[in-house]
């Protein structure tokens, strides 16, 4: 039976707790808003504005925690206790009632099912016939999708009644109060991942980077299962309630879960000392001057605009899919879809993630996950029932997300300066799913709203294809050194070698590899 070392229970115990919180509220964001009468384009434009702020946020953060390095516990819960105050007051946010708009459905077609752009849940009535009832109509496509032949009686009679998202919105204290509190909550959420992963290399000490996966796992572990819980209590004893007393339940979990979480990181999670850097700003602007890591920082925004079209729009689009397709179950749906990504997909790959870095090195693993990904939102955007989403997400989530969130931050962590950790997870992190996050959302909100999800998706996917194909030409005929040669250069692996070891010779010639250094620190370890 392995041993488990207790040194690092509490960071796998945070991690579990705090991405537990975070599962039944995080996925279903633009679901709320949609529940609430937000449109597309309005949520597009909150998710662009949000990412920027995190752009700002995760490396100020960063370097506050760097600066105040003694005080860094007390700021790492504050921010996590923020997280659970924003989201809690989402609950109490009152519906907006989009426009109502009526109008005839003589020159309407029928709608082919593959064409789906922005599907509108209207009723309709024909006095002439009598007949009434549910019919979803494209107002982009000027079409509706019922078995029903609707508006085509010889009188032209039949109107239609629909309510459609108008200027109005961006008045109404609904739209600013999500709005506002969704910026407080993910901000304070992804300043709190971000810190969390800094923490987690601290406690694992110089050397032991690929360990991260195995800590981070039970993040997943924790996220799949709220995640599959909150959607399952949702959906089998809240569906016919409005708003967002619906998900009430799945706000519960999640605030309870956040408790826990604050209670281990104030009593049980204990930080090690840490060197200070004398300039952190020098230290930093210094490393990302250099061509390659510049490349690196380019590529970490082009991960955050593919995880951007998951994240934000995938949801989404099942969502629309299923009006078409009349799917019944579609929040339990949901819940398996993120369960899967998570439990099936990143419960491997986070674990195995270190070997396979360690193996294909940082360069040819971004390479990889680039081609992974085109295949995995060409996929997406080729279906037409949204239960095929289930066996994509599970094959797909693990070699796409969690192979490159591991290869980010474990990069990050490997070439940040002494005393610089947090400030380097930030300006990575900020690209990533800061700026990385808010291109992503105005190019996905524009296509999604004019031409649907499949062309959105169809889009990314050519994107994803490109960022492989430069990506391998970029490391294969222009960058003359690899990614790891940053990782052996650093001044913080020299600076860990203690005096009397032999291997300082090496680290005056800038030759120290990756087995030197973990062996480097078991002696410390020995030493202590």
């Amino acid at each position: 039976m392995p041993k488990i070392n207790s040194f690092y229970l509490p960071v796998k115990c945070h991690y579990f707790l705090f991405m537990a919180a975070m599962g039944p509220i995080l996925p279903y964001l633009p679901v709320y808003a949609k529940d609430l009468g937000m449109s597309e384009v309005a949520m597009g434009s909150v998710h662009a504005v949000l990412p920027i702020v995190c752009l700002v946020a995760k490396p100020f953060f960063g370097f506050i925690l760097d600066f105040f390095s003694s005080k860094r516990k007390f700021i790492f819960v504050l921010i996590i206790s923020v997280t659970v105050a924003s989201f809690a007051i989402i609950t109490f946010i009152p519906s907006y009632h989009p426009g109502h708009q009526e109008f005839g459905l003589s020159n309407f077609t029928t709608c082919h099912k593959d064409e789906a752009v922005n599907p509108v849940s209207c009723n309709y009535s024909c006095p002439s016939s009598g007949l009434s009832g549910n019919v979803t109509v494209d107002l982009i496509l000027n079409c509706t999708y019922s078995a029903v032949d609707v508006g085509k009686d010889e009188d032209d009679s039949c109107a239609v009644a629909c309510d459609v998202y108008d200027f109005g919105l961006y008045k109404s204290p609904s739209f600013w109060a999500l709005a506002v509190l969704s910026c407080v909550f993910m901000v304070s959420y992804n300043v709190s991942n971000s810190l969390s992963d800094a923490i987690c290399f601290d406690v694992l000490g110089e050397g032991n980077q690929d360990k991260y996966g195995r800590q981070r796992v039970f993040g997943t572990i924790g996220f799949g299962l709220s995640t599959l819980a909150g959607a399952a209590i949702v959906n089998h004893y809240y569906a016919n309630e409005v708003g967002l007393k619906r998900y009430l339940p799945a706000f519960v979990l999640s605030a309870s879960f956040c408790a826990f979480d604050l209670i281990v990181c104030i009593t049980k999670l204990k930080l090690p000392e840490m060197p200070q850097s004398e300039n952190i700003l020098k230290d930093v602007s210094k490393l990302c001057k250099k061509p390659q890591i510049l490349g690196f920082l380019l590529f970490a925004t082009c991960v955050g605009m593919c995880d951007a079209s998951i994240f934000f729009f995938l949801l989404w689009y099942l969502n629309d899919l299923g009006t078409v397709n009349g799917t019944q179950n579609i929040k339990l749906l949901e819940g398996v879809v993120v369960a899967v990504e998570t439990l099936c997909g990143e419960l491997i790959f986070f674990c195995v993630s270190g070997k396979i870095i360690k193996k294909l090195g940082y360069a040819n693993t971004f390479t990889l996950c680039f081609a992974i990904y085109a295949l995995r939102l060409a996929l997406i955007a080729s279906i037409d029932d949204p239960w095929w989403a289930v066996p994509i997400e599970t094959i797909f989530q693990g070699p796409t997300y969690a192979l490159l969130y591991s290869t980010v931050v474990e990069y990050a962590s490997a070439i940040s300066p002494p005393g610089t950790s947090a400030t380097t997870q930030g300006i990575v992190a900020g690209m990533d799913d800061g700026l990385g996050f808010a291109i992503g959302n105005v190019i996905a909100g524009v296509i999604y709203n004019y031409y649907g999800g499949h062309v959105m998706y169809y889009c990314y996917a050519c994107f994803a294809v490109a960022c492989s194909i430069v990506h391998f030409a970029l490391h294969r005929f222009v960058f003359t050194a690899k990614l790891e040669d940053h990782v052996e250069t650093s001044p913080k692996h020299m600076s860990q070698v203690p005096e009397g070891v032999t291997l300082l010779e090496k680290g005056a010639l800038g030759k120290v590899d990756r087995s030197d250094k973990i062996s480097v620190t078991s002696q410390i370890q020995s030493l202590e």
